[in-house]
């Protein structure tokens, strides 16, 4: 089924979608067009809980303004399936880097959009990177969050065939044997810490990028 133009617009596509809202709202500081952007009952998941509604999402973007007035967050990848006609799922990985302290952190944004709005987030920040880049005790830094508690679908049990249907709705089944593979090595390797298949589902030139903002190379 074709996605409808009114999922994006006015952008060419889900992608040109994510990576101008990013830039309009980390980069120019547009924070007001977070209301356009964002429906007055979004749902945001982060690493200290769930916050319900737009006016949370306004405050604790202008609190990391304030906390790193210099820092500015780009879109570096945008993944994005169909949900239905008019609404999308998108996976994007932010570079935000200070340019007054040099510091460097990525974050990974999954991002429901309905008819152009946002509707639920699930989101992580390297918040490990800052810390250690800036010399602070992480364990400090950790004791001094405040913690919301979690709510809604982060509290349930996942759906049964996450294949089908996942907390944003009902996926296309457009992917299932790429999508098989990924379950089974997070069920073998991760779940199940068989570290001895790890060079069954990876390549032998991998990269990977993880907290801290470190880079390892090969399985």
């Amino acid at each position: 089924m074709p996605l409808d133009p009114v999922a994006y617009q006015p952008y060419a596509d889900p992608d040109d979608f994510i990576r101008e809202v990013t830039d309009l709202i980390w980069v120019n500081r547009s924070i007001g067009f977070i209301y356009e952007n964002y429906e007055p009952d979004s749902i945001v998941h982060g690493a200290y809980g769930t916050s319900v509604g737009v006016d949370e999402v306004v405050a604790g973007s202008l609190m990391r303004i304030a906390a790193g007035p210099d820092r500015v967050g780009q879109a570096d990848d945008v993944v994005w399936e169909a949900r239905g006609d008019d609404a999308f799922l998108s996976s994007h990985l932010i570079r935000s880097v200070d340019a007054a302290t040099g510091v460097v952190n990525r974050t990974i944004a999954n991002c429901l959009y309905r008819r152009g709005r946002m509707v639920e987030e699930w989101v992580i920040r390297d918040s490990l990177a800052i810390a250690l880049q800036l010399g602070q005790d992480p364990d400090d830094v950790a004791r001094q969050k405040g913690y919301l508690g979690f709510s809604g679908s982060m509290t349930e049990a996942p759906p049964a065939d996450v294949l089908a249907v996942g907390d944003s709705g009902p996926r296309p089944d457009d992917a299932r044997p790429e999508i098989s593979r990924v379950l089974e090595m997070i069920e073998r390797v991760w779940n199940g810490r068989d570290l001895s298949v790890v060079e069954e589902y990876v390549v032998r030139d991998l990269t990977l990028h993880t907290v801290g903002y470190r880079t390892h190379i090969r399985p």
